[in-house]
């Protein structure tokens, strides 16, 4: 008998890495899906981003998060916006947007004593 996508995505826990591991993961929450294709369990690692303007507000991406974005499978980012309204709102930016619009914005200076 085969078993019902709930019951197999129930075994598995849902973590917020980010309160567990700190930022240090690149993602925020690390979930499951089922692949539509094999059938199989996947993880889907999620960034959430959150700012309290409308959808045009900038916002800003880390190094790691960025190559994170780059290099893993299943990597979303949920958009939330309008935060401090009745009306909160949110959606999934597509990978490929985020590319084309990201733009360096800071840089690591590192001081040696001489």
């Amino acid at each position: 008998m085969k078993e019902s996508k709930d019951s197999r995505l129930r075994e598995r826990n849902v973590e917020h890495t980010s309160i567990e591991n700190g930022d240090g993961d690149g993602y925020d929450i690390l979930s499951y899906s089922i692949d539509a294709t094999t059938n199989d369990i996947i993880p889907k690692y999620i960034e959430v981003k959150t700012t309290v303007g409308d959808i045009d507000t900038p916002f800003y991406i880390s190094e790691n998060e960025y190559e994170k974005m780059r290099s893993l499978k299943n990597y979303v980012i949920y958009r939330v916006f309008d935060c401090n309204s009745d009306d909160p709102k949110y959606d999934e930016i597509p990978i490929e947007l985020i590319m084309e619009n990201a733009v360096p914005s800071n840089y690591k200076v590192k001081l040696s004593k001489e």
